[in-house]
């Protein structure tokens, strides 16, 4: 998986590697409580200095994570390269060009 983008995504990476951690001392969760509460309930069960709160907040300060994701990954702007740019230049001059609908040289029908 690539880097989260959303706070959504990121509290799912975190649900999901809580998941494995648990499954890795032998508490199993069915697919239906490994959802956000489920799994922060599971955590307070064997943690309880994990009490209250958000469940995803849980969560994360269980995997030693921050409280909240960081902002979201800045993006480069994309600029096309100068063979990109010649490549569609070119491509725009092979094209036709395309009339208007007013213009004077379309036939006209009787």
């Amino acid at each position: 998986m690539g880097h989260p983008r959303t706070v959504e995504q990121s509290d799912r990476y975190w649900r999901q590697a809580a998941v494995e951690r648990l499954r890795g001392m032998g508490i199993k969760l069915n697919r239906f409580r490994q959802n956000a509460e489920g799994v922060a309930s599971e955590i307070r069960r064997i943690e309880p200095a994990y009490r209250g709160g958000d469940p995803n907040l849980v969560i994360r300060a269980w995997m030693g994570a921050a409280a909240a994701p960081k902002a979201e990954v800045q993006r480069r702007i994309y600029t096309p390269s100068a063979a990109m740019r010649f490549a569609a230049l070119r491509s725009q001059q092979a094209e036709p060009r395309l009339k208007a609908l007013g213009s004077t040289s379309v036939r006209s029908y009787p």
